[in-house]
């Protein structure tokens, strides 16, 4: 869901050369920053250990992996004022959704999140990728 919201955000780059979807790379950046990623290099350090999985779930199909000089210029040069806008609208939306039921899920290990992904949706999926042994508890 949240990735529908970014993918709203307007893109700056000219439509010659653009190889990687802003809501994607906004999203990756995103999970990388939730599994503990402090600086591009390791933006870009998560999008290469996890891309086969990414691939399968967001179905990028990207030639190569951007360098992480790619994904700070395209970071970089998005407004924060569209993606602020973006995450008070998802905020927003988050709230008056009835049918979005947050339930504490504890997690025992990886394995344990595989299993949980294998049966639920993408978005939780997604959430299987940043999981973290230090924070095992998700909002599901």
């Amino acid at each position: 869901m949240l990735q529908s919201f970014l993918f709203k955000i307007k893109d700056h780059r000219r439509r010659q050369g653009r190889r990687y979807h802003l809501g994607h790379l906004l999203l990756l950046a995103i999970l990388a920053l939730l599994s503990g990623a402090t600086s591009y290099r390791k933006v870009h350090a998560f999008i290469q250990a996890r891309y086969k999985t990414l691939d399968e779930v967001l179905d990028l199909n990207w030639k190569k992996l951007p360098a992480y000089t790619t994904i700070r210029d395209i970071i970089q040069g998005t407004s924060p004022a569209e993606i602020e806008a973006c995450f008070r609208e998802y905020s927003a939306h988050l709230a008056e959704s009835e049918s979005q039921k947050r339930v504490s899920v504890q997690l025992g290990s990886a394995a344990a999140v595989r299993r949980f992904a294998r049966t639920n949706s993408s978005e939780t999926r997604l959430r299987g990728l940043v999981y973290s042994r230090r924070r095992p508890t998700w909002l599901v």
